[in-house]
């Protein structure tokens, strides 16, 4: 067989050429098809790629404020240089420098790459000298701004790895798509076939010459937060020195009362991420108030409580740009909205006379003189048989109460003028924490709990203050007659179980007793006789009518209930527990807000009031504000000759020369009802000290409550309290004139 040669032929040379080079422009042709045809958009895509960029705007929170006024919390909008993310890059992106540069050349010196590279160098030097420019104007050192700058761009390269690292995931499982060979045919020239459609199909992949660009790379970024106007003004005037710098507006909270009535204020500051996922979490993806990072959110007391009502609705606006990073479009999709301003109830002269004596009562302890043997053999109290040493001291420096409350309401409505919690804070440094690390970092180590918002979280024994609950539940009972005489010996049926303080010092008893009697001189036998006959159970329901173990509704968050044990006949300890209830002793525990509540309920005839701060609201608008309605319960079974009897006690506590408060509580200008106490710690720790009461003592307006913790004698430490309480409530006129008190009295 004759085999045909193509260098013999030359026709058919050139007619296999002719094939071969016909197959190649097949191929480009079949290409150019496909792109034209498949993949147009695709292209279309990338040359005509925007960017829209979702922008923020911040809107006002509504503001806390009393009713003359006073701002105690609100937004004030601060000043932040921003710089775009270009111009704070190191080192400078290539691109971009080279393109800078560029434009700086005419057409015909763009070709010389000499002059490009003069031009970068020159804008290098032109940028940090601006830098040193920025630093010299806010007052900050050149360090500072560039290590503000290094945080941006270690936040937006960390978010650029993150896309690219998904880009590569997803061209690689491309990859091994494509090289499945389960779908692959098994002859060669079968294969061979697949591998050149997939070339001729398959989109380009991004090469390394060809980098991705987020969106974070074409923005502006906070470099200088809170300049000054002067320093803005000298920034915009010299445009030319300061390129690719900007402005924006945040909002700061801030408190110019600082300290004052800190803890139920609260305080707002930006949410975390981690805050803002544990939302997010929380609530399903679905919040209401449309939370992002960084927005202000309400962590404690009021701002917390109210802060659907305080916060204001930020604004959007909608910005569309291209691949460079040229404005194609800019407009405001949702003007912001702002929050609405909460109105308090508190008297801002009693709130800031009582809190500064507060914190001083707290901050120095009492000069015990020294006293002799004879005094110091009296001041040994007998527990279980054997003597124990009292905090009484030779020449001592008493140590100064661990903390303290105080609480006054109005005895109609609830309403609070005045809750002061000591040791405070300052409000400022707990919103801007890094404006003073040292005083931070030395509250949060601080052992007394300055962050503790004592009137509704201090639960603790209220001692003899709770003796006037006790005799609400035994008048009730209809089986303790108030008038019959029990006679106390000094303890109940040894001498070294169930005691009276009096005994204690002083190896006596109080004799005869009444009701009122009992009240005033605090006599514990008395009441451990009554808890002996009655039971506990009629203490214990009286206990949780008054709203015992149970919070008191305050407008505040993270109230405790305290704890009212349930006492049973036949329980482990059920007769020792059941005089110890009647003293406010035992397992009880209560707060000072529940102990004023229950002083309220005694002064205003028998009805039981929701204590409230927050008096109103005022609409967005300013039309119409939203007043609160009190809320107060009648309780059943509180007649008025019952609660006029415990009245009657409750006045000669401080009004008779035999009552306790009697010396450090009474006032000349005005008569005060209350009653001290006295709550046993144990794990020989000083006692808490306790004065509750009312005022005027004959037409009551007003309900208190005090507590001086581990500070020992209620009448002495928290007896003074009490009556510079009700000496700043008539100074301020909360209680009317003193002239007009003291001529009523004389015509009584």
């Amino acid at each position: 067989m004759e085999v045909l040669r193509t260098d013999q032929n030359p026709l058919l040379r050139l007619l296999t050429l002719l094939v071969g080079f016909g197959c190649i422009v097949s191929v480009i042709l079949y290409r150019l098809y496909f792109i034209q045809t498949e993949l147009t958009d695709d292209y279309a895509a990338l040359f005509d790629k925007e960017y829209v960029a979702e922008v923020s705007l911040p809107s006002l929170d509504g503001r806390i404020l009393t009713r003359e006024g006073m701002v105690l919390a609100e937004d004030r909008q601060v000043l932040n240089l921003t710089s775009h993310y270009r111009w704070l890059e190191e080192p400078a992106n290539e691109n971009w420098l080279k393109r800078h540069a560029r434009n700086r050349l005419s057409p015909q010196e763009r070709r010389d790459k000499e002059k490009i590279a003069e031009q970068e160098l020159i804008i290098l030097a032109e940028r940090d000298a601006m830098w040193e420019r920025v630093a010299q104007l806010t007052g900050q050192t050149t360090e500072e701004i560039r290590v503000a700058r290094k945080a941006i761009q270690l936040r937006v390269e960390r978010q650029l790895d993150a896309v690219n690292r998904r880009q590569a995931e997803r061209e690689t499982q491309a990859a091994a798509d494509n090289e499945d060979e389960t779908d692959q045919p098994d002859d060669w020239w079968s294969r061979l076939s697949h591998s050149v459609k997939r070339e001729l199909t398959t989109t380009p992949h991004r090469h390394a010459d060809d980098p991705l660009v987020i969106r974070e790379e074409l923005e502006y970024h906070t470099v200088v937060e809170n300049i000054t106007m002067e320093t803005a003004s000298r920034i915009k005037t010299h445009r030319s020195q300061f390129p690719g710098l900007d402005f924006d507006t945040t909002n700061e909270r801030h408190y110019p009362q600082r300290d004052l009535a800190a803890h139920i204020i609260g305080v707002r500051r930006p949410l975390t991420p981690e805050q803002y996922a544990e939302r997010q979490e929380t609530l399903e993806g679905a919040d209401p108030l449309d939370y992002q990072i960084g927005d202000h959110i309400g962590l404690t007391g009021l701002e917390k409580r109210y802060d659907r009502q305080i916060r204001g609705l930020r604004g959007l606006r909608r910005i569309r740009k291209n691949q460079h990073g040229e404005i194609l479009s800019d407009e405001v999709v949702r003007n912001p909205r702002k929050g609405r301003n909460v109105i308090v109830s508190l008297n801002s002269q009693l709130q800031r006379t009582i809190q500064d004596f507060l914190e001083n009562e707290i901050a120095l302890g009492d000069e015990i003189p020294a006293i002799n043997e004879e005094d110091q053999r009296s001041a040994e109290e007998v527990v279980d048989g054997g003597p124990v040493q009292t905090a009484i001291g030779q020449g001592s420096h008493i140590q100064p109460p661990a903390g303290g409350a105080v609480i006054v309401l109005d005895v109609r409505t609830g309403e609070v003028v005045a809750a002061v919690s000591a040791p405070g804070f300052d409000l400022e440094l707990m919103s801007h924490p890094e404006k003073n690390l040292p005083r931070w970092q030395q509250l949060q180590q601080d052992q007394r709990g300055p962050f503790m918002t004592r009137f509704t979280q201090m639960a603790v024994a209220p001692g003899s203050v709770f003796k006037t609950m006790s005799s609400i539940a035994m008048l009730h009972s209809g089986q303790w007659n108030p008038d019959e005489p029990r006679f106390c010996q000094g303890f109940l049926h040894r001498p070294h179980q169930y005691r009276c303080y009096i005994y204690s010092h002083y190896g006596h008893g109080h004799g005869d007793m009444s009701l009122t009697d009992a009240l005033c001189q605090s006599c514990n036998v008395y009441f451990f006789t009554a808890a002996e006959e009655l039971g506990a159970q009629p203490f214990v329901d009286w206990a949780r009518r008054l709203g015992f173990g149970q919070r008191s509704g305050i407008d505040l968050p993270d109230e405790r209930s305290g704890n009212l044990p349930n006492l049973k006949p036949g329980d482990v300890g059920y007769s020792g527990n059941s005089r110890g209830l009647a003293i406010g002793q035992a397992r009880l525990t209560t707060t000072p807000i529940q102990i004023a509540r229950m002083m309220a309920f005694i002064a205003n005839g028998g009805e039981l009031v929701t204590p409230y701060i927050v008096d109103q609201i005022e609409d967005v608008d300013a039309v119409q504000p939203q007043f609160r309605e009190p809320t107060v319960l009648p309780i059943p079974g509180a007649n008025d000759d019952m609660l006029a009897r415990i009245r009657e006690g409750l006045w000669m506590v401080v009004q008779n020369p035999r009552g306790t408060g009697y010396k450090h509580v009474r006032l000349s200008e005005v008569e005060i009802a209350g009653k001290t106490g006295t709550a046993e710690v144990g794990a020989g720790r000083r006692d808490h000290a306790w004065f509750a009461g009312y005022v005027p003592a004959d037409r009551p307006k007003y309900a208190f409550a005090v507590v001086m913790e581990h500070a020992g004698s209620g009448g002495k430490m928290a007896g003074p309290v009490a009556k510079k309480v009700v000496q700043t409530m008539l100074e301020v006129g909360l209680l009317g004139a003193p002239a007009e008190l003291a001529s009523k009295q004389t015509k009584e």
